[in-house]
């Protein structure tokens, strides 16, 4: 695919047509400059599990008001798609202990999700070396041939004893703008 407005912002060749080399197609996540072109991320993010539910949706906005004569409807266009997604990490699998909760901090499916709750916790915001926020950029999401450049509006991580092994999550993100390649 090749670069997306003719930005310097492109998707890796091992992507092409919004699946990997071995034919998945998975999630990935860059963090964008105030310029939303420009990627401040060394490499994308991807999930190390994709989600067991991603779910897209989109609605009108439409204001509706009683008056005497009866109801007037007001048509302001279409809201921001909400992208949700629910899942759990992979298996925190560590070289020296196997499966393993003690040493799960050394583990891919750990360092994967922390990195997403990184990306979460700035939400595209740059901060100086005192902690105020120089700059805001965006989350860019790409999946399935589309673009989606938005912002995280909830992030959640939990450890169940039914799971010991890893962690269930699900987030919430608004996609402010869309664009869509055609997935063959």
């Amino acid at each position: 695919m090749p670069n997306q407005n003719n930005s310097r912002f492109s998707i890796p060749s091992a992507f092409e047509g919004g699946r990997n080399a071995k034919g998945a197609m998975p999630v990935l996540f860059q963090v964008l400059a105030p310029d939303l072109n420009t990627p401040l991320l060394p490499d994308y993010l991807y999930l190390h599990v994709n989600p067991q539910n991603l779910d897209f949706s989109y609605s009108q906005n439409v204001n509706r008001v009683q008056t005497k004569g009866g109801f007037v409807e007001q048509h302001f266009g279409k809201e921001l798609t909400d992208i949700s997604a629910s899942g759990s990490t992979g298996a925190f699998v560590s070289v020296e202990n196997g499966v393993t909760t003690y040493d799960r901090r050394n583990t891919i499916a750990h360092r994967k999700i922390k990195q997403l709750l990184d990306v979460y916790k700035n939400n595209g915001s740059v901060y100086d070396d005192k902690g105020n926020v120089q700059f805001r950029g965006r989350i860019r999401l790409l999946f399935g041939g589309g673009i989606y450049d938005g912002y995280f509006t909830s992030f959640n991580e939990n450890e169940t004893a039914e799971q010991p092994f890893s962690f269930t999550v699900d987030w919430s993100f608004k996609a402010q703008k869309e664009r869509y390649t055609f997935v063959y």
